[in-house]
C-alpha cells in the first residue's frame, strides 16, 4: 500500500541561522542564476526571529497545500514507481524562495514565497530526480528544466 505524507514545521532560529549562512556562501551563484533570495546576519536574525508570523504562515501554507495539492504527491510516487515517500516542509525568512535537501526529504520554503505549493511540489520532484542528477552530472540548468518539465506534467495530469 502507498503511504504520503507531508508534514509542515517552522524553522527554529538555530536552523534559521543555518539558512542564512548557506545563503551567505551562495550569493554569487543565486546572483548569477537570477534566484530570489533573503539575507541576514546572525544579530539580525536574533532580533527579527518572530515565531508569531511563521505560525500564522505555516496555517496559511497547510490550508493553500490542501486546496492545491489536487493529488500531485500520489502521482509522483507513481511517476516515480515508488511505494512510499514522506516530505517534511521547512518554514524560513531566509535563502532562495525554496530549496530541498534530498538527504533528508526536506523543503525548506521561504515564507516570502508568492508561490508557495509550486515551490513545494517543484522541490519534491528535485529530490525525487536528485539520484539521477548526481549519477550523470546533469548541469543546474538543465536540471531545472527537467524538473519544470516533470513537474508541469504531474501537475496538468
Amino acid at each position: 500500500m502507498k503511504s504520503i505524507k507531508v508534514k509542515f514545521k517552522i524553522n527554529t532560529i538555530e536552523e534559521e541561522k543555518e539558512v542564512a549562512d548557506m545563503t551567505k556562501g551562495a550569493i554569487d551563484f543565486f546572483k548569477k542564476e537570477n534566484i530570489l533570495f533573503k539575507w541576514a546576519d546572525e544579530r539580525t536574525i536574533q532580533q527579527n526571529y518572530n515565531e508569531r508570523k511563521y505560525k500564522d504562515f505555516l496555517k496559511k501554507i497547510k490550508k493553500r497545500w490542501k486546496k492545491e495539492e489536487n493529488k500531485f504527491v500520489e502521482k509522483l510516487i507513481d511517476f516515480f514507481k515508488v511505494e512510499d515517500i514522506n516530505f517534511t516542509v521547512k518554514i524560513t525568512s531566509y535563502g532562495p524562495m525554496g530549496f530541498y535537501q534530498a538527504d533528508k526529504n526536506q523543503i525548506i520554503l521561504n515564507l516570502y514565497n508568492e508561490k508557495p505549493v509550486r515551490t513545494i511540489k517543484h522541490e519534491m520532484v528535485h529530490i525525487m530526480v536528485e539520484p539521477f542528477i548526481q549519477k550523470y552530472s546533469i548541469d543546474h540548468n538543465d536540471k531545472e528544466r527537467s524538473v519544470n518539465f516533470i513537474t508541469d506534467f504531474l501537475d496538468k495530469s
